[in-house]
């Protein structure tokens, strides 16, 4: 089943800016993400200039003329979350637990790091398109994959190193086409999945022996290993 979710809004323009999504599903729920930075960085020669940059002076005083942002998940009644008061001091957290407590059980609204998150460079002789044969499995971002035909399928607890065939740089559902590296460096804190904190140089990384597609440090089939700094790993 297909997972997707739209969010529209005046709100939605003031902290989101584009809103882009990824439909999503099969195991893997579907997101939305915006491109203002929210980083509160300091801007200027001297690095001193404070300008609209955090969820709360993105909003600001919205006391008089409400904002509001419809969230709409899997096609279902929009949620309406309205900001009716002066944000502009409020810190992110505030935010966003006013619009988690809008959403409830049906879904969750964080910080994310977008080019972290999205992007990876592009590099031709290291990067191929592939598409998921799986059945009913989305392929999740970061993925340990395998060849399957003309496509590729998730690593299994069981297969053998030698049909590892790269990472998933993108969520795939079954049917379509995504980004696969063959070879190429991947980091710790969000890009190896199973893994996380500081990876020692040349130590080794393993495929998870207990869920599919995901690494660990320890094991018996290694995929990767530690790179020239800390945190990093190569295959």
């Amino acid at each position: 089943m297909a997972s997707t979710v739209r969010v529209t809004g005046t709100a939605a323009d003031a902290l989101m800016g584009v809103v882009l999504t990824k439909d999503l599903g099969w195991g893997v729920p579907g997101y939305a993400f915006g491109r203002w930075d929210i980083s509160g960085i300091l801007v200027g020669l001297a690095s001193n200039v404070t300008v609209t940059n955090k969820m709360g002076t993105r909003l600001g005083d919205c006391s008089v003329v409400p904002k509001t942002m419809s969230v709409v998940i899997n096609g279902g009644t929009p949620i309406v979350v309205t900001f009716n008061a002066d944000h502009t001091a409020q810190n992110d957290a505030t935010i966003l637990g006013i619009i988690n407590a809008a959403l409830g059980a049906d879904g969750t609204a964080s910080v994310y790091d977008v080019v972290n998150g999205e992007m990876y460079p592009s590099f031709p002789d290291r990067i191929v398109g592939k598409v998921n044969k799986e059945s009913a499995t989305t392929i999740k971002r970061w993925s340990a994959v395998k060849k399957d035909a003309n496509g590729i399928k998730v690593m299994g607890t069981a297969d053998a190193a030698s049909l590892f065939y790269g990472v998933a740089l993108d969520p795939i559902t079954p049917g379509q086409v995504g980004r696969i590296l063959k070879h190429g460096r991947l980091q710790s804190t969000n890009q190896i999945l199973g893994v996380s904190g500081t990876i020692a140089l040349a130590a080794p990384i393993y495929h998870d022996d207990a869920v599919a597609g995901q690494f660990s440090t320890s094991g018996t089939r290694q995929a990767m290993v530690g790179a020239h700094t800390a945190g990093w790993a190569e295959f």
